[in-house]
C-alpha cells in the first residue's frame, strides 16, 4: 500500500512506504514495536527481534466499521401544492 506509515519504537522512528508499499530502514538490533497505520484498515502492531538484515512481510486487514441505521424521509409535493404556491397574488 503506497504511504501506509510506519513507526519503530523505542527509537522513535517514522517513514512512508513508497508506491509499490514497501519499506526500507537502518534500525539498530533490538526488541523493537512495528506499528503500519493506513486510512481504512486496522492498526497493525507487533513486537520483534531484530537481528541484522531482516525483512518482515505486513498484511493489512480491512477495518469494518458497524454503521449505524440511517433512515430517509421525504415529502413529495401534489399537483395542487405545487400549482398553489407558484400563485402570484
Amino acid at each position: 500500500m503506497p504511504l501506509a506509515h510506519l513507526s519503530i519504537l523505542p527509537d522513535s522512528l517514522t517513514t512512508t512506504s513508497d508506491s509499490t508499499g514497501q519499506f526500507s530502514v537502518r534500525i539498530r538490533p533490538g526488541e523493537k514495536v512495528l506499528q503500519v497505520t493506513y486510512v481504512g484498515y486496522e492498526i497493525f502492531q507487533q513486537t520483534v527481534l531484530v537481528k541484522g538484515n531482516t525483512e518482515f512481510f505486513i498484511t493489512l486487514k480491512v477495518k469494518v466499521d458497524q454503521l449505524n441505521e440511517v433512515v430517509i424521509t421525504g415529502k413529495r409535493n401534489t399537483l395542487q401544492e405545487i400549482f398553489e404556491s407558484n400563485q402570484t397574488s
